[in-house]
């Protein structure tokens, strides 16, 4: 019996104490506090368990349950900042123990894994946005998450706190996009940002997660300044990558946000170099143009977007809101942005 009771001691170290290996998905690990709830993770390249140093995290919750798959669009951006992934498995929009589950499996990780307190992330689509925008606002009293990425949700009335940054994402349809606009541009503002690209209501790519997760670890890094080597280490290989990412990209629209997210960082060898490449792209006319579109898109938003959901089928423009977006349409032709304008024009309501 002793030797059983033995066994079963150094199992149970192993198990928990195994080591993840860099690069690799885990289909499933069990939370300690309730073995009925679970996650899967993504550990990225460089990850060594053995490493002093904690690790940045993000949390991912879904409407209908999560497995490894869902992750699958979000390595980039994790290799990009070297982040955990985590995501929830049982919660779901139907589910009845969310708020227990999503809190158990914080507490699981951050028992199991050295996080890094600067760089806790969360994101979520659709149902899986609200518990997001829930998480950052109310574990830990709103303290802990320094970074939301909702997806085709908004909150009009969730508690915003100031210590994340927001990136919302949303398809041009989306039913949620009125709420997005009303929690994105009217309430957390200079906090965050609001993105849309052509579809319904779905996950956002790949290449917008990335440029998300990018906003919020760069917003974040700035804290380390002050902790002398601790920060060297994280910004190091975050702007070589992201600079190499910026040098590839062909799309000078994507580059230049590239290149706005890297100039956040306060501490860059190279920023020299990022600021002058920076300045020579805003005085171009393709971005002149472009960052005067953003700006007149999101006023527009902001009058015609009411915290309402779809239009309904056959329902028309006002007059007033036809009239404002041809004047955009007109003034910013040619740019790719154009087709965002269009679809998002198409369900204003009256």
């Amino acid at each position: 019996m002793k030797y059983l009771y033995v066994l079963f001691l150094l199992f149970a170290v192993t198990v928990s104490g195994q080591d993840y290996v860099g690069g690799k998905t885990v289909d499933k690990i069990t939370c300690d506090e309730n073995t009925k709830w679970s996650y899967a993770a993504y550990f990225p390249k460089s990850y060594d368990h053995k490493r002093e140093e904690p690790w940045p995290v993000m949390f991912i919750f879904t409407p209908g349950g999560g497995n490894a798959g869902t992750m699958k669009k979000m390595i980039e951006g994790a290799e990009l900042c070297d982040a955990i992934l985590i995501c929830s498995i049982e919660t779901s929009n139907s589910y009845k123990e969310n708020g227990p589950a999503m809190y158990a499996t914080v507490n699981d990780v951050r028992k199991k894994f050295k996080i890094h307190p600067d760089f806790t992330f969360v994101t979520g689509f659709s149902g899986g946005g609200r518990r997001a925008y829930y998480m950052a606002g109310n574990y830990e009293k709103g303290k802990f998450f320094t970074g939301c990425i909702p997806c085709g949700a908004g909150e009009p009335s969730a508690k915003i706190p100031r210590n994340s940054y927001y990136f919302g994402l949303s398809g041009t349809n989306c039913y949620n996009r009125d709420q997005m606009v009303v929690s994105l541009l009217g309430k957390i503002k200079k906090y965050g940002k609001l993105r849309f690209e052509i579809g319904a209501h779905m996950w956002p790519g790949e290449k917008l997660y990335t440029e998300a997760m990018a906003f919020l670890y760069a917003n974040n890094l700035n804290k380390l300044k002050a902790q002398g080597s601790e920060y060297d280490l994280y910004i190091e290989k975050f702007c070589l990558e992201l600079r190499a990412m910026a040098s590839k990209e062909s799309d000078v629209y994507r580059k230049f946000e590239l290149l706005s997210t890297l100039a956040l960082v306060m501490k860059n060898k190279d920023l020299n170099d990022v600021r002058k490449e920076l300045s020579e792209l805003t005085r171009s006319d393709e971005i002149e143009k472009y960052l005067d579109a953003r700006k007149y898109l999101d006023k527009f938003l902001s009058k015609y977007y009411r915290n309402s959901y779809s239009v309904p089928k056959g329902q028309k423009m006002s007059d007033r809101a036809v009239k404002d977006m041809d004047k955009l349409l007109k003034k910013y032709d040619g740019l790719p942005l154009t087709e965002i304008m269009k679809k998002l024009a198409e369900n204003v309501k009256h």
